[in-house]
């Protein structure tokens, strides 16, 4: 059976409230792309991470090449819409631009793009579907999923709930990880089992930041978290 050829791109939330996870986050997107190596090493990688700022970490390299994740720390607001904005346009300077497989993970809802608008991402999402193949998965605690996927032009089965609490992070990842390796591998379209029921009905406000949650600290700073919405 053929694989099917794709290339990657992870946007990882790094705004302040991702700090209550310690490094789960960084643990859970070092975990997809050991999945990943292990399903199909063909393709290229991507790594965006977004707070106030949207940073280009990983540069399209190639998947089999690439290291474990050490530096995340984080900070600031949730940029999201410049975040993907900027991810596909960098993207599109390439020399592959066709069958693309996004990964967004958040814990929020945009409150700081300067670039972007969310009818800007729509408009994008729409044409990196249906012009060069692309999926998007879009991974979201603290909000209703299907609502905010929608918004950006998500469907609703590529809209996966997350909660706060130690290792849902990780083990929603791993779940839309198993989907994309079957994907990847020529086995079957691209589909997450995932249900709504799961997305956090009683979704935060965002004048109020997500619950705290213990964990242990793995090489992420102590953070102290401001009341500025994230």
């Amino acid at each position: 059976m053929s694989t099917t050829q794709c290339d990657i791109i992870v946007l990882l939330d790094s705004s302040g409230s991702m700090g209550s996870m310690g490094s789960e986050p960084m643990e859970a997107m070092n975990s997809f792309v050991n999945d990943q190596k292990l399903s199909n090493q063909d393709g290229t990688f991507s790594l965006w991470t977004f707070d106030t700022d949207v940073t280009m970490v990983i540069d399209d390299k190639p998947l089999k090449d690439i290291q474990p994740y050490t530096e995340f720390i984080p900070k600031g607001m949730t940029a999201i819409h410049d975040a993907i904005g900027k991810a596909i346009t960098t993207k599109l300077t390439k020399k592959n631009k066709n069958n693309v497989i996004c990964l967004i993970v958040t814990d929020g809802n945009e409150n700081s793009s300067r670039e972007y608008s969310g009818a800007d991402i729509k408009r994008l999402i729409s044409k990196m579907e249906d012009i060069y193949k692309w999926k998007f998965i879009y991974i979201g605690a603290n909000q209703d999923v299907v609502v905010a996927g929608n918004a950006l032009g998500i469907r609703n089965g590529f809209c996966s709930p997350f909660n706060q609490k130690a290792g849902d992070l990780l083990r929603v990842t791993r779940q839309a990880s198993a989907g994309v390796s079957a994907y990847r591998s020529g086995s079957e379209p691209l589909h997450l089992n995932v249900s709504r029921a799961e997305s956090c009905p009683n979704h935060h406000p965002l004048d109020s930041l997500p619950p705290p949650v213990t964990r242990q600290s793995h090489r992420v700073p102590q953070l102290v978290r401001q009341s500025t919405p994230v």
